[in-house]
This record gives C-alpha cells, sequence and structure tokens, in this order.
C-alpha cells in the first residue's frame, strides 16, 4: 500500500486506488504515514486492471478459501463492508474490501470493493497507521467514504480512536485493522467533514495521528 513497503500487485473492481506520499503525510505532522485513496471507477481506472496487467483474474495468486474477515459493518447507506485479509501462493498478503446487502454476511470472500496484495514475505510496516479511504458512489453526487487500514503491530499502538467534531469514538481492532464509516461526502475525494484518527498507548499517551481531512485537501497523487 506504501511506495517502498515491497513490491505489490492492486486489484480493482469498483474501484480505482492511488497512492500518497510518506514524506507528505509526515509533513503534516504523522510520521511516515502511508495512506492509499480508493475512487470509484468513474473517476478513475477501475475495471480489471489486474487482468490486464497479468493476465489473470483480480488479486491473481489470493489463496480466497483461506480469507478471514478482519472487519464488518452496515454502512448508512444500505450496505456490509467486510474488509478481508487472505494469503497469497508466494508467501504474501492480500487486503480487499467486499460490498454485500446489509444485515447479511457474505456467503464467500469476494474482493468486489478493490484489494492490494504484496507479493512474496510482508515487511515490517515502518508507519504506525497503514490507512485506506473509499468512496462509493450514492447517486445524485453523493458518495459514501469509508477509512480502512492496519496499525503496526510493533508501534505500541494499543487502541485507535476516530475523532469527529463530536467527539472520540472507539475503533475495533481485530489482527490490528480496523474499517469505519465516515459518512457521506458531496464529491469524490472529498470528506462528510474534519475526521482524525488517534492511536493511543496502553497508558493512554498519543502515539500517532492522522487528520484525513486535511491530507485529502493537500492533494494526494492521482492514479
Amino acid at each position: 500500500m506504501h511506495d517502498y513497503l515491497m513490491p505489490e500487485i492492486r486489484g480493482q473492481s469498483h474501484h480505482a486506488r492511488r497512492r500518497s506520499n510518506a514524506r507528505r503525510a509526515a509533513a503534516l505532522g504523522v510520521a511516515l504515514a502511508a495512506v492509499v485513496v480508493a475512487v470509484s471507477p468513474a473517476f478513475g481506472l477501475g475495471g480489471h486492471l489486474l487482468a490486464l496487467l497479468e493476465g489473470g483474474p483480480l488479486l491473481p495468486g489470493a489463496s480466497l478459501e483461506q480469507a478471514r474477515a478482519v472487519a464488518q459493518l452496515d454502512t448508512s447507506w444500505g450496505r456490509r463492508a467486510s474488509l478481508w485479509v487472505a494469503p497469497t501462493e508466494s508467501g504474501g498478503r492480500c487486503v480487499f474490501l467486499q460490498w454485500s446487502v446489509a444485515g447479511e454476511a457474505p456467503l464467500a470472500p469476494q474482493p468486489n470493493g478493490g484489494g492490494e496484495c504484496q507479493r512474496g514475505e510482508p515487511l515490517p510496516q515502518p508507519a504506525p497507521l497503514q490507512v485506506s479511504l473509499d468512496w462509493s458512489p450514492l447517486g445524485q453526487g453523493r458518495f459514501g467514504v469509508l477509512v480502512s487500514g492496519r496499525v503496526a503491530p510493533e508501534s505500541g499502538i494499543a487502541r485507535l480512536a476516530l475523532r469527529l467534531p463530536a467527539g472520540e469514538r472507539p475503533l475495533a481492532l481485530r489482527s490490528s485493522y480496523f474499517l469505519a464509516e465516515l459518512g457521506v461526502a458531496p464529491s469524490a475525494s472529498a470528506l462528510p467533514g474534519p475526521a482524525t484518527l488517534v492511536g493511543y498507548a496502553a497508558d493512554g499517551s498519543r502515539i500517532a495521528d492522522l487528520d484525513l481531512e486535511r491530507f485529502v485537501a493537500s492533494g494526494a497523487p492521482t492514479r
């Protein structure tokens, strides 16, 4: 998910993905934060990019039968989002988003919301927070926005919170992964409002934070 983490392949079905720069994140006060931004195919590449690049299906090499759901939520716009992690045949790791009917657990893992795969053994995550933003088109120019990602196990972060104007709310961590809804935005690449991820140590001290609105406004590089 990051330019210097490791070689990677990137799967896209309903979403096109784009990268950020760790130095830009650090300039925003988030040391070495890695961020991936996703938008709908109407505003990005979309389609079966991996099929074009690799001559195979989405997320080639992913062992979907061994995939495990690390986070699920029912969105306010009536769909269920599931975040999955699956090993690859080369010893790497795929992380992908799946959309299904709200209130119903998906019958089988399907990367219909796009994802990314890392080739070979995953390298240690150099950033405390590794984050993806996802915009889903809802019609009439509106987009539902999700934030997902991973906390580096060696970062010392024991608790993660999402800070909104109304206050902070805790985010569940499972196997170091998280998933949360930010709300509905008026356009792609916009956020519903101010939102900051904050990672805390067990003693309550702050280890890392990421101002999502400020980061997006800074102009993350597009596809």
